[in-house]
């Protein structure tokens, strides 16, 4: 599945700065599911369950290769969509999954992984919910 690099940008901005304008334009796309995939990445996971209800595969094994599943890391690249898995690749600190996306020109992901480290390493015991609060 491919993601344009406004909605790439636009979750990352979203989930960096709590931003408001950039919540809207996701909504507005009709691009929610990408708000459920950041909150089952950083809040709980209810969220992941959403996912999977809707049927937003790509986003829930994207979430899972995050947690270092290798099977849906596989599934990723099964059904292509290498650079989701590149993606929670670098998340996991893999640096050839960058040189990966920065070859393809992409990097628009680099910056939803750096975001989604950044928020990691703020901390685990962080409450995140405040960004996901709003109408849904």
């Amino acid at each position: 599945m491919n993601y344009s690099k406004e909605t790439i940008l636009c979750v990352a901005d979203y989930v960096e700065n709590k931003s408001a304008s950039a919540f809207n334009a996701l909504i507005a796309s009709n691009q929610k599911p990408w708000l459920l995939c950041m909150e089952a990445i950083l809040v709980h996971d209810d969220a992941f369950n959403k996912l999977v209800a809707v049927k937003e595969h790509f986003l829930a094994a994207f979430v899972k290769a995050i947690e270092g599943e290798k099977t849906a890391v596989e599934f990723l690249l099964r059904n292509k969509a290498p650079h989701l898995a590149a993606t929670a690749n670098l998340i996991n600190r893999d640096a050839n999954a960058e040189k990966w996306l920065r070859q393809n020109n992409m990097q628009h992901y680099i910056k939803l992984a750096e975001t989604i480290q950044k928020k990691f390493e703020e901390g685990s015991d962080s409450d995140f919910s405040y960004l996901f609060k709003g109408p849904f």
